[in-house]
């Protein structure tokens, strides 16, 4: 080993491995700690999926690097944020109009956003006609590359196809703008259908 070499690999610190008695969860303090409230809907989980993903999209822009890689885990939070928004405003849209929820276990966006769109074409007929006809073609657009919410996930389809032969260069910043239209829509619209029915005497029904 020569004079320079050593010194070299005395300043390397190895990462620690996984030591006996470890726990994935434990309750902790202080401002990292995540309290879980006692009633958990689609909603608090679409909302956390949709900040992790601008978090990453903002943490590229201030390193400046990191997008290649980054993007399968943005591109897969953005579209899960908006399967569980829709599954919520199926749920108490449903009981809305319905009086039961409309909660379908799918995962192909473009079979869940008819069902929303009729709900909140119901709800408030003959509105937002250009902003429904936006997040339709969104939709259609994401599921053209992710039908199943797998894409994102693996390289590979079950196969042995390649999940998105056709997408070659995407814009983050374009992706994160679009999809926070896309959220304040669903997300008001979410709003609005929740505070509709906590006003309605059957309520306590739905919560």
């Amino acid at each position: 080993m020569n004079e320079e070499s050593g010194p070299l690999n005395s300043e390397i610190t190895l990462p620690k491995w996984p030591e006996l008695g470890d726990k994935l969860f434990v309750q902790g303090q202080g401002k990292h700690v995540a309290f879980l409230g006692l009633r958990t809907s689609f909603s608090v989980y679409a909302i956390g999926y949709k900040d992790a993903a601008d978090t990453l999209v903002e943490r590229i822009l201030e390193k400046d690097f990191g997008a290649d890689l980054q993007f399968y885990p943005i591109a897969f939070l953005y579209r899960h944020y908006m399967e569980l928004q829709l599954k919520q405003l199926l749920i108490c849209g449903g009981h809305l109009v319905h009086n039961e929820s409309r909660l379908k276990h799918d995962h192909d966006l473009t079979r869940l956003w008819p069902e929303v769109r009729k709900i909140l074409e119901d709800v408030w007929p003959d509105s937002h006609i250009d902003e429904l006809d936006a997040v339709g073609k969104c939709i259609n657009e994401l599921c053209s590359l992710d039908a199943e919410s797998m894409s994102f996930r693996y390289p590979f389809t079950k196969t042995g196809q390649p999940t998105l032969p056709t997408l070659n260069r995407v814009d983050l910043i374009n992706l994160k703008n679009v999809m926070a239209r896309i959220g304040s829509f669903l997300d008001c619209s979410g709003d609005a259908l929740e505070n509709i029915l906590q006003n309605m005497p059957s309520a306590s029904d739905y919560y």
